[in-house]
């Protein structure tokens, strides 16, 4: 009986069909070997390595002179074997060998479809994520056991999936199998068997059996194929100097305190006056020649927040991350969001449009223009023009699990039981904020007593909720969302924010909510 192969762990990239030479491949640098595997028609591949000297680790320099560091050395190899299989070329990284590869060489998402075709979503170990929310969170989430990938929580209207890790069906594929960019697998193999093993995992890549199961994967991906992320921003660049912005435009992309903002300016100069916000126009004033906008220009130049009390720059962002944009190529949907590309599968983008569509404007509610600095002035002059119709809520801030969280139940309450949240057009992460605020703070006013009672002492007796302690009809109320816009026209979301809303809406509305969507014009 022949002897087993060994268990290797393996890390592979599928490089694109463009790619035909390994040495195009690999970036060899100083230092650099190859050796070719294998003679003749029985040649594997070809490996390329390059050392690194003998060093002491940086460790040992915290214990100063009670070590001596010449004798406490250590090195790394860095190596990629590059292997033809079903007339495809692959790159085993091997060490730091990931870092021998040029940027845009090798297929991305390779790695999570060839996984997610082997894998049952019942039994899935680990999961990386993405979540598209006002803080852009990235995270990694293990379980002890093999459990179904519903159980991870995972949000398929926020959350790109990164990376997943299970048990394949097909034992021959390995014992264990993650998915990202890369495949890394822990499979008993050797040199002779590893062919067949390569093919065998890209026929797992090109099924479309993950559509069945996942069907939601390929709705959102990052891009991090450097080469597609220069053709775009070409595009976005002709955009900006032909001034085509129909789907282009500017917006702080963090959340501000505007009562501590001033304004804006893109420059430190003391001559600077500050802007109440920021946007192409105002930007391709400051540059003066459209023409000479490019790539470098939008790294380099700066928006700043100038603070209210000192009149100094507070914070600044380059103009690139300042910046949204909406490409459409073929059936995907390209956005630039704070600063990073996405793709989009174009009937997910319709989806999500019709669903925002449907969200009606509030029949009821009549609110002024925004001609005030923040909206700290506007909420308390709404309030103090119509008292009766309007209490005012904002910054009444409701302590939340022992004082742990301080909320905000609104920023407006009526008296016919809308609860308004007020916020001025920003970037994705801003108005996601909006959103969520809306969601969580309706999510406890319904389900706790409470934080019923502790939003009751807040208000004034005009507009006293009658039994706080008691059940809530959620139907007599109505959540309603409004968004100061300098913009003429209907009222256009960044699309990450689009997505948040309908999730939220979606949740208030199965709560029992009314949900509204409402545009106020900023002077």
């Amino acid at each position: 009986m022949p002897a087993r192969a060994k268990q290797w762990p393996l890390s592979i990239y599928l490089l694109k069909q463009e790619f035909t030479e390994a040495d195009k491949v690999v970036r060899l640098g100083r230092g650099a070997k190859s050796v070719v595997i294998g003679r003749g028609q029985g040649t594997m591949g070809t490996v390329f390595y390059r050392p690194s000297p003998s060093r002491p680790p940086r460790w040992v320099a915290f214990f100063g002179p009670h070590l001596e560091s010449k004798r406490i050395l250590c090195s790394g190899v860095a190596a990629v074997l590059i292997a033809e299989a079903a007339d495809r070329l692959f790159a085993l990284t091997f060490g730091t060998g990931r870092y021998l590869l040029n940027p845009g060489s090798f297929q991305e998402g390779f790695g999570l479809r060839a996984t997610l075709n082997s894998v049952s979503p019942d039994s899935i170990r680990t999961i990386d994520r993405k979540t598209l929310d006002a803080t852009g969170r990235h995270s990694r989430e293990q379980a002890s056991r093999n459990i179904p990938i519903i159980e991870f929580g995972l949000d398929i209207d926020k959350d790109i999936l990164c990376a997943v890790t299970g048990p394949p069906e097909d034992s021959s594929l390995g014992t264990r199998i993650t998915g990202a960019d890369a495949l890394s697998v822990i499979a008993e193999v050797d040199l002779e068997h590893l062919r067949p093993l390569l093919k065998a995992y890209l026929t797992q890549y090109e099924k479309l059996t993950y559509r069945d199961r996942f069907p939601w994967v390929d709705n959102i991906r990052e891009i991090g194929d450097a080469r597609l992320c220069h053709q775009l921003d070409a595009e976005l660049e002709e955009r900006i100097r032909t001034r085509d912005l129909e789907r282009t435009w500017m917006a702080v992309p963090d959340l501000l305190d505007w009562s501590d903002v001033a304004g804006f300016t893109y420059s430190t100069a003391k001559a600077s006056v500050p802007m109440d916000d920021i946007g192409f126009e105002s930007y391709l004033n400051y540059v003066r020649d459209p023409a000479h906008v490019d790539l470098a220009r939008l790294h380099r130049h700066r928006v700043y927040s100038i603070d209210a009390g000192t009149g100094e720059p507070k914070s600044e962002w380059p103009v690139y991350k300042c910046i949204y944009a909406e490409l459409d190529r073929a059936e995907r949907t390209y956005l630039l969001n704070g600063g990073r590309w996405y793709e989009v599968a174009r009937g997910y983008v319709r989806e999500v449009d019709a669903s925002v569509g449907r969200i009606p404007a509030s029949q009821s509610l009549a609110l002024p223009d925004f001609t005030d600095r923040n909206e700290v002035d506007y909420n308390r002059r709404v309030s103090k023009r119509d008292p009766v119709a309007y209490a005012l809520m904002d910054q009444k801030m409701i302590q939340y699990g022992g004082g742990v969280s301080r909320i905000e139940f609104c920023d407006l309450y009526t008296r016919i039981k809308q609860i308004v949240h007020v916020k001025r057009y920003g970037g994705s992460g801003t108005l996601s904020h909006l959103f969520a605020q809306g969601r969580v703070s309706s999510t406890l006013f319904l389900n706790d007593p409470l934080f019923r009672t502790a939003v009751n002492k807040l208000l004034p007796g005009t507009h006293k909720l009658r039994s706080p302690g008691g059940p809530v009809k959620t139907s007599e109320y109505e959540v309603a969302y409004v968004i100061a816009s300098k913009a003429s026209g209907p009222l256009v979301l960044p699309f990450f924010s689009r997505v948040t809303l309908r999730s939220a809406a979606t949740e208030l509305r199965n709560m029992g909510y009314r949900v509204t969507l409402n545009k106020v014009q900023c002077a």
